[in-house]
Protein backbone atom coordinates (compact mmCIF):
# COMPACT_ATOMS: atom_id res chain seq x y z
CA UNK A 1 0.00 0.00 0.00
CA UNK A 2 2.65 2.26 1.02
CA UNK A 3 4.52 1.65 -2.72
CA UNK A 4 1.23 2.40 -4.41
CA UNK A 5 1.30 5.58 -2.76
CA UNK A 6 4.40 6.71 -2.87
CA UNK A 7 4.31 6.07 -6.74
CA UNK A 8 1.45 8.30 -6.92
CA UNK A 9 3.21 11.34 -4.91
CA UNK A 10 6.38 10.74 -7.54
CA UNK A 11 3.52 11.02 -10.64
CA UNK A 12 1.95 13.37 -9.15
CA UNK A 13 5.57 15.97 -8.70
CA UNK A 14 6.74 14.58 -12.05
CA UNK A 15 3.73 16.84 -13.45
CA UNK A 16 3.53 19.87 -11.40
CA UNK A 17 7.18 20.58 -11.18
CA UNK A 18 8.61 21.76 -15.06
CA UNK A 19 11.71 20.36 -15.89
CA UNK A 20 14.75 23.32 -15.34
CA UNK A 21 14.57 23.68 -19.38
CA UNK A 22 10.54 24.10 -19.73
CA UNK A 23 10.69 26.70 -16.85
CA UNK A 24 13.34 28.93 -18.59
CA UNK A 25 11.34 28.84 -21.88
CA UNK A 26 8.68 29.77 -20.79
CA UNK A 27 9.98 32.69 -18.59
CA UNK A 28 12.10 34.00 -21.49
CA UNK A 29 7.97 33.80 -23.26
CA UNK A 30 6.33 35.60 -20.70
CA UNK A 31 9.26 38.58 -20.76
CA UNK A 32 8.75 38.60 -24.48
CA UNK A 33 5.16 38.94 -24.05
CA UNK A 34 5.54 41.45 -21.48
CA UNK A 35 7.94 43.67 -23.37
CA UNK A 36 5.67 43.35 -26.46
CA UNK A 37 2.71 44.69 -24.38
CA UNK A 38 4.15 47.42 -22.93
CA UNK A 39 5.77 48.35 -26.42
CA UNK A 40 2.04 48.62 -28.11
CA UNK A 41 0.94 49.83 -25.04
CA UNK A 42 3.63 52.89 -25.40
CA UNK A 43 3.18 53.42 -29.20
CA UNK A 44 -0.65 53.21 -28.32
CA UNK A 45 -0.49 56.74 -26.33
CA UNK A 46 2.40 58.36 -28.28
CA UNK A 47 0.21 57.45 -31.09
CA UNK A 48 -2.93 59.04 -29.65
CA UNK A 49 -1.10 62.61 -28.31
CA UNK A 50 0.25 62.90 -31.77
CA UNK A 51 -3.54 62.32 -33.41
CA UNK A 52 -4.32 65.18 -30.64
CA UNK A 53 -1.72 67.61 -31.79
CA UNK A 54 -2.56 67.27 -35.21
CA UNK A 55 -6.18 68.40 -34.72
CA UNK A 56 -4.27 71.24 -33.09
CA UNK A 57 -2.62 71.96 -36.31
CA UNK A 58 -5.31 71.82 -38.64
CA UNK A 59 -7.16 74.18 -36.57
CA UNK A 60 -4.24 76.54 -36.86
CA UNK A 61 -3.93 76.22 -40.39
CA UNK A 62 -8.01 76.98 -40.94
CA UNK A 63 -7.83 79.92 -38.49
CA UNK A 64 -4.75 81.36 -40.80
CA UNK A 65 -5.92 80.36 -44.14
CA UNK A 66 -6.98 83.10 -46.95
CA UNK A 67 -8.88 80.41 -48.61
CA UNK A 68 -10.87 76.73 -48.26
CA UNK A 69 -8.26 73.83 -48.05
CA UNK A 70 -9.03 70.68 -49.12
CA UNK A 71 -8.22 67.50 -47.40
CA UNK A 72 -5.35 66.51 -49.16
CA UNK A 73 -3.95 69.75 -49.37
CA UNK A 74 -3.51 70.10 -45.76
CA UNK A 75 -2.45 66.42 -45.36
CA UNK A 76 0.70 67.63 -47.57
CA UNK A 77 1.20 71.03 -45.55
CA UNK A 78 1.30 68.95 -42.48
CA UNK A 79 2.85 66.07 -43.64
CA UNK A 80 -0.08 63.48 -42.23
CA UNK A 81 -2.19 60.69 -43.20
CA UNK A 82 -5.60 61.82 -45.38
CA UNK A 83 -7.43 59.52 -42.95
CA UNK A 84 -5.77 61.47 -39.86
CA UNK A 85 -6.73 64.61 -41.47
CA UNK A 86 -10.46 63.91 -42.40
CA UNK A 87 -10.62 62.55 -39.20
CA UNK A 88 -9.10 65.67 -37.04
CA UNK A 89 -10.92 68.03 -39.33
CA UNK A 90 -14.39 65.31 -38.37
CA UNK A 91 -13.92 66.23 -34.83
CA UNK A 92 -13.11 69.54 -34.91
CA UNK A 93 -16.56 70.38 -36.90
CA UNK A 94 -18.55 68.70 -34.32
CA UNK A 95 -16.80 70.11 -31.46
CA UNK A 96 -17.28 73.87 -32.96
CA UNK A 97 -21.33 72.33 -33.56
CA UNK A 98 -20.96 71.82 -30.09
CA UNK A 99 -19.74 74.74 -28.92
CA UNK A 100 -23.01 76.84 -30.55
CA UNK A 101 -20.57 79.92 -30.68
CA UNK A 102 -19.46 82.53 -33.41
CA UNK A 103 -17.56 80.69 -35.35
CA UNK A 104 -17.72 78.03 -37.80
CA UNK A 105 -15.92 75.46 -39.85
CA UNK A 106 -16.88 76.19 -43.10
CA UNK A 107 -17.16 72.99 -45.69
CA UNK A 108 -17.79 74.65 -49.20
CA UNK A 109 -14.53 73.69 -51.66
CA UNK A 110 -12.53 72.80 -48.48
CA UNK A 111 -12.63 73.93 -45.04
CA UNK A 112 -11.83 76.69 -43.36
CA UNK A 113 -12.86 78.65 -40.03
CA UNK A 114 -15.04 81.62 -40.36
CA UNK A 115 -17.73 83.97 -38.29
CA UNK A 116 -20.98 82.46 -38.88
CA UNK A 117 -23.34 84.34 -41.24
CA UNK A 118 -25.62 85.56 -38.40
CA UNK A 119 -23.11 87.30 -36.79
CA UNK A 120 -21.23 89.09 -39.91
CA UNK A 121 -22.95 92.63 -39.21
CA UNK A 122 -22.21 92.56 -35.76
CA UNK A 123 -18.01 91.54 -36.74
CA UNK A 124 -18.10 94.39 -39.55
CA UNK A 125 -19.75 97.24 -37.18
CA UNK A 126 -17.10 97.12 -34.54
CA UNK A 127 -13.94 96.87 -36.71
CA UNK A 128 -13.11 100.77 -36.46
CA UNK A 129 -10.73 99.91 -40.11
CA UNK A 130 -11.87 98.69 -43.44
CA UNK A 131 -10.23 95.11 -43.44
CA UNK A 132 -10.94 92.08 -45.21
CA UNK A 133 -10.80 88.61 -43.68
CA UNK A 134 -7.61 87.82 -45.60
CA UNK A 135 -5.47 90.56 -44.21
CA UNK A 136 -6.97 90.41 -41.02
CA UNK A 137 -5.70 86.74 -40.71
CA UNK A 138 -2.85 87.59 -42.18
CA UNK A 139 -2.44 90.41 -39.52
CA UNK A 140 -3.45 87.61 -36.70
CA UNK A 141 -0.71 85.58 -37.99
CA UNK A 142 1.70 88.17 -37.77
CA UNK A 143 1.21 89.21 -34.07
CA UNK A 144 1.14 85.57 -32.75
CA UNK A 145 4.49 85.09 -34.17
CA UNK A 146 6.41 88.72 -33.88
CA UNK A 147 9.06 89.61 -34.30
CA UNK A 148 8.45 87.02 -37.66
CA UNK A 149 10.37 87.39 -40.92
CA UNK A 150 7.71 87.98 -44.13
CA UNK A 151 8.71 84.93 -45.74
CA UNK A 152 7.75 82.67 -43.10
CA UNK A 153 4.27 84.76 -43.04
CA UNK A 154 4.44 83.81 -46.63
CA UNK A 155 5.12 80.32 -46.20
CA UNK A 156 2.36 80.27 -44.07
CA UNK A 157 -0.65 82.23 -45.38
CA UNK A 158 0.65 81.90 -49.03
CA UNK A 159 2.00 84.19 -51.78
CA UNK A 160 -1.64 86.34 -51.37
CA UNK A 161 0.08 87.67 -47.97
CA UNK A 162 2.78 90.25 -49.98
CA UNK A 163 -0.30 91.89 -51.00
CA UNK A 164 -2.13 91.92 -47.10
CA UNK A 165 1.87 93.18 -45.51
CA UNK A 166 1.36 95.82 -47.85
CA UNK A 167 -1.87 97.13 -46.85
CA UNK A 168 -0.80 96.48 -43.50
CA UNK A 169 1.83 98.79 -43.84
CA UNK A 170 -0.43 101.44 -45.53
CA UNK A 171 -2.71 101.32 -42.61
CA UNK A 172 0.19 101.11 -39.91
CA UNK A 173 -0.84 98.68 -38.60
CA UNK A 174 2.54 96.85 -39.19
CA UNK A 175 5.90 97.49 -39.57
CA UNK A 176 8.39 96.60 -42.22
CA UNK A 177 12.16 96.44 -41.78
CA UNK A 178 15.16 94.87 -44.12
CA UNK A 179 16.67 91.70 -42.35
CA UNK A 180 18.99 89.88 -44.45
CA UNK A 181 16.87 88.74 -47.33
CA UNK A 182 13.82 89.20 -46.10
CA UNK A 183 12.03 91.54 -44.33
CA UNK A 184 11.18 91.54 -40.35
CA UNK A 185 7.52 92.00 -39.31
CA UNK A 186 6.26 93.98 -36.11
CA UNK A 187 2.61 95.20 -35.21
CA UNK A 188 2.65 98.91 -33.64
CA UNK A 189 0.84 100.45 -30.94
CA UNK A 190 -1.75 101.38 -33.75
CA UNK A 191 -2.51 98.02 -34.01
CA UNK A 192 -2.82 97.72 -29.85
CA UNK A 193 -4.99 101.03 -30.20
CA UNK A 194 -7.02 99.22 -33.21
CA UNK A 195 -7.67 95.84 -30.62
CA UNK A 196 -7.57 98.20 -27.70
CA UNK A 197 -4.95 95.32 -26.43
CA UNK A 198 -5.01 95.48 -22.72
CA UNK A 199 -1.70 94.18 -20.70
CA UNK A 200 -3.68 90.96 -20.29
CA UNK A 201 -4.07 90.60 -23.57
CA UNK A 202 -0.28 90.65 -24.27
CA UNK A 203 0.32 88.19 -21.36
CA UNK A 204 -2.36 85.91 -23.29
CA UNK A 205 -0.59 86.51 -26.33
CA UNK A 206 2.81 85.68 -24.94
CA UNK A 207 1.22 82.05 -22.96
CA UNK A 208 -0.01 81.85 -26.77
CA UNK A 209 3.76 81.74 -28.05
CA UNK A 210 4.90 79.84 -25.23
CA UNK A 211 2.74 76.90 -25.52
CA UNK A 212 2.96 76.58 -29.02
CA UNK A 213 6.85 75.73 -28.15
CA UNK A 214 6.36 73.35 -25.74
CA UNK A 215 4.10 71.81 -28.20
CA UNK A 216 6.69 71.77 -30.71
CA UNK A 217 9.26 70.41 -28.01
CA UNK A 218 7.04 67.71 -26.74
CA UNK A 219 5.80 66.28 -30.49
CA UNK A 220 9.91 66.25 -31.00
CA UNK A 221 10.34 64.27 -27.63
CA UNK A 222 7.36 62.10 -28.58
CA UNK A 223 8.58 61.03 -32.07
CA UNK A 224 11.82 60.06 -30.31
CA UNK A 225 10.19 57.97 -27.52
CA UNK A 226 8.47 56.06 -30.19
CA UNK A 227 11.63 55.67 -32.43
CA UNK A 228 12.85 54.13 -29.25
CA UNK A 229 10.55 52.33 -28.80
CA UNK A 230 10.68 50.20 -31.85
CA UNK A 231 14.04 50.08 -32.05
CA UNK A 232 13.56 48.11 -28.29
CA UNK A 233 10.66 45.77 -30.32
CA UNK A 234 13.18 45.56 -33.04
CA UNK A 235 16.35 43.80 -30.85
CA UNK A 236 14.11 41.88 -28.98
CA UNK A 237 12.21 40.26 -31.72
CA UNK A 238 16.20 39.71 -32.97
CA UNK A 239 16.91 38.27 -29.47
CA UNK A 240 13.94 35.82 -29.60
CA UNK A 241 14.87 34.57 -33.38
CA UNK A 242 18.56 34.05 -32.10
CA UNK A 243 17.25 32.33 -28.97
CA UNK A 244 14.92 30.21 -31.18
CA UNK A 245 17.87 29.03 -33.84
CA UNK A 246 19.93 28.28 -30.87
Amino acid sequence: METVLDNQMEIEQTTEEPTEETSETDLQEETYTETIEHTESALSGIASALKSDLKAQVEAVLFVTDTPLKTGALSKMLNASYDDVQSAIVQLIQEYEDRNGGLEIGADDGYIIQVKTQYLNVVTDMMPLELNPGPMRTLSAIALKEPVLQSEIIDIRGSGAYDHINELVEQELVTKKPQGLSFILKTTKKFQQYFRLTQEANKIKEKLQEEAAKRAREKKQQEEEAQLAANETQSALEEKAVQSAG
